[in-house]
């Protein structure tokens, strides 16, 4: 089963996924600076990328997925590692730490050698932002208020 994206308000920011909020929400909490699709890079081979968050304290790129990432997102993933020179993380699923693999951490260094590692290296002490995340509530449609049908029009006060 597969479930579309739903646009999410956070911060001024409109997100293109519940999960890049949730993301934005676990940033903040661990006071990590975020620019959210700060910049867009054309490839040589013609594909255009618009990378999630650039984390500038940490000089990199975060990229959001919901599910496991394709063989062409990876590459794609690794492509801007390569030409950017900045690391790039690429997370999907969700905030639990059994989920530390779900995430994957790529760089080329100064020899252009190419690494990669999984877990959370990058991100000390998450738990705290997970658990904000986690928690974050997006929808500000008001609560419903069943007992103003009933005439009350009080403001919070119940019929009984």
């Amino acid at each position: 089963m597969t479930f579309e994206a739903i646009q999410t308000e956070y911060r001024g920011c409109l997100f293109r996924s519940r999960q890049e909020a949730r993301w934005a929400v676990c940033l903040d909490c661990l006071d990590i600076t975020w620019c959210y699709e700060y910049e867009g890079f054309q490839f040589e081979n013609g594909y255009r990328y618009l990378p999630d968050f650039l984390l500038p304290g940490r000089n990199l790129w975060l990229e959001v997925k919901g599910r496991k990432p394709t063989v062409g997102e990876f590459t794609n993933a690794t492509l801007l590692a390569k030409h950017d020179r900045r690391p790039v993380v690429i997370t999907w699923e969700n905030f639990e730490a059994a989920t530390q693999d779900h995430n994957l951490l790529f760089w080329y260094d100064d020899n252009g050698v190419f690494h990669t590692t999984q877990g959370w290296p990058w991100l000390k002490d998450p738990e705290p932002g997970w658990q904000a995340a986690r928690m974050a509530r997006f929808d500000r449609r008001p609560h419903p208020r069943p007992w103003l049908d009933w005439g009350n029009t009080e403001y919070g006060e119940l019929p009984y």
